[in-house]
């Protein structure tokens, strides 16, 4: 059902259900900071390249996207950026120097400067879409602000000085274009509710149950 080469053969207008895990199927998530920082990520990301978002679930060692993506980037320019965002900024906030890793290379500005925040919010989820490269940098610094936080979080929990290695991502992901309703249906319910097929609490946050202002109307397949 899935495949996972690194020739893909983007169609438009299409739904894709998507699957990308952690290098060596590590645990990663059990952390609520790293789960937390991948939403926004996720949120982030889904504003620059303009995708419609209709379900995620994130997991333990892994996570499902159900996506349509833009005219303008397919699916793997979404999920290069995708990755590479979350890759770069969960291990500043563990404390590793990832500076020298730009994070877009059309937006490669300064990173992880909240005093140089262009937007009065500092809530990411009321940050418009991006229009133009200023509108895209306006959104990166606004993210940045919240990161800077995650990270003072981590330190105030962890300590300065963690023995931990750096985060990474299997080498790729899968992907499955959708095909009809009823194959919409069953991934929309599979990327949803896959958390309790794994044994996470019932109460698990990080789906898109409890993220209703990230998910898109419009279904195309």
């Amino acid at each position: 059902m899935h495949r996972n080469s690194q020739k893909r053969h983007h169609q438009e207008n299409k739904t894709y259900f998507i699957t990308c895990s952690v290098k060596d199927k590590k645990d990663f998530f059990k952390e609520s900071l790293f789960c937390e920082l991948f939403v926004e990520e996720l949120r982030l990301v889904k504003q620059l390249k303009q995708f419609e978002l209709h379900a995620f679930g994130l997991n333990y060692n892994h996570f499902h996207l159900l996506i349509m993506s833009s005219q303008e980037f397919d699916i793997s320019k979404i999920m290069q950026s995708l990755r590479r965002h979350f890759i770069r900024n969960v291990n500043i906030v563990m404390g590793f120097n990832e500076q020298n890793i730009p994070p877009e290379s059309a937006i490669g500005q300064s990173r992880f400067h909240g005093e140089a925040l262009f937007l009065k919010t500092n809530n990411v989820s009321e940050i418009p879409k991006a229009h133009n490269s200023r509108e895209s940098k306006e959104i990166i610094k606004a993210f940045d602000l919240h990161s800077l936080k995650l990270k003072n979080k981590f330190t105030q929990k962890y300590g300065a000085n963690q023995d931990v290695p750096k985060f990474q991502w299997q080498k790729s992901f899968h992907d499955h274009v959708i095909r009809n309703e009823k194959d919409f249906k069953r991934h929309h319910y599979y990327t949803q509710y896959n958390f309790l097929k794994h044994g996470l609490p019932k109460n698990w946050r990080y789906t898109s149950l409890n993220y209703a202002d990230m998910i898109g109307l419009e279904i195309i397949w």
